[in-house]
């Protein structure tokens, strides 16, 4: 029995041929498992690049928010320790020339009501003397004025250190 060209191939021919293409087969699933390999390992690379980037800034986040809460702190201590109690004791002392004021304003009325009765009365002794008690608070309120004046010259001051304390 002789074998044509066209015939099938026998079992053995067809053991070759698997056997022919199993090497390309692993070749091929080889070259295929490199390449993800290689995939995997650039988005894997990327990807802790991208995290080391964001860890970093997330650090320089944290060390700005640390310096600022740091200023704040000083700042804090600063105007509770020195600029605060500076300005509460000038506006007390303020406080205390606007109720100086106000009496010396309280007695130049009174003054002046005194004089005013004495005169429609004819009393010039008393006219004089409510005269004189006017003049005086007059003078007493102008030196007060000029004091009260310096002391809120001072007060604007030290409300102006403020902001120069924590820029």
């Amino acid at each position: 029995m002789t074998r044509d060209a066209t015939a099938a191939p026998g079992p053995g021919a067809l053991g070759r041929a698997r056997a022919n293409r199993r090497p390309l087969f692993v070749a091929v699933a080889g070259a295929l498992a490199l390449v993800v390999g290689a995939v995997v390992f650039v988005l894997g690379h990327r990807a802790a690049s991208t995290e080391s980037d964001h860890l970093a800034w997330t650090r320089g986040e944290l060390r700005t928010q640390q310096q600022s809460t740091n200023h704040t702190r000083q700042c804090h201590a600063a105007l509770t320790t020195t600029v605060l109690p500076q300005l509460v004791t000038d506006a007390q002392t303020l406080l205390a020339s606007a109720s100086q004021l106000q009496t010396s304003d309280q007695d130049a009325i009174a003054a002046l009501d005194d004089g005013q009765v004495a005169g429609a009365q004819g009393q010039l002794t008393a006219y004089n003397s409510a005269t004189g008690r006017q003049n005086a608070a007059a003078t007493g309120y102008n030196a007060l004025t000029a004091t009260t004046d310096e002391q809120l010259t001072t007060f604007r001051q030290h409300s102006i250190a403020l902001p120069q304390v924590c820029p």
